[in-house]
C-alpha cells in the first residue's frame, strides 16, 4: 500500500487508491500528490503552513522556487487576520468607552 505523505497535516495519511478512486472532501488531487487544506484562521495555523513549507523545500518535496511565492501569500494572510483582530479590538474598545460615557453624563 502506497501512501502519499506530501502536504497533509496533522498525520493524516491518504492511501494514494483512496485518492484514485473516488474525491474526497477537502483534498485537491494533483499528479504529484494530494494536498489536504490545513487551517489558515488564526495566526499559528499561518505559522504551522510556513513551517511545513519550509520543511518540504528542506527535504527536497517542494521546488525551492515555490518558497518565495507561498511565503509572500501566507504573510499577507497572516497581516489579514492581525488587521481583523485589530478591528475587533477596537471596536470591543469603542463600545466600552461608550458605555462610559454614557454612564458619566446621566
Amino acid at each position: 500500500m502506497s501512501v502519499v505523505t506530501t502536504h497533509l497535516r496533522m498525520t493524516e495519511f491518504i492511501p494514494k487508491e483512496d485518492i484514485n478512486s473516488r474525491p474526497i472532501e477537502g483534498v485537491v488531487v494533483s499528479k504529484k500528490c494530494a494536498i489536504k487544506h490545513g487551517q489558515l484562521k488564526d495566526i499559528s495555523g499561518v505559522r504551522k503552513e510556513m513551517c511545513l513549507l519550509y520543511r518540504e523545500i528542506k527535504r527536497g518535496e517542494r521546488p525551492v522556487e515555490d518558497g518565495p511565492k507561498i511565503t509572500y501569500v501566507l504573510k499577507e494572510i497572516a497581516k489579514l487576520i492581525e488587521m481583523e483582530q485589530i478591528e475587533t479590538r477596537i471596536a470591543t474598545l469603542e463600545s466600552k468607552m461608550n458605555r462610559i460615557v454614557r454612564g458619566i453624563n446621566r
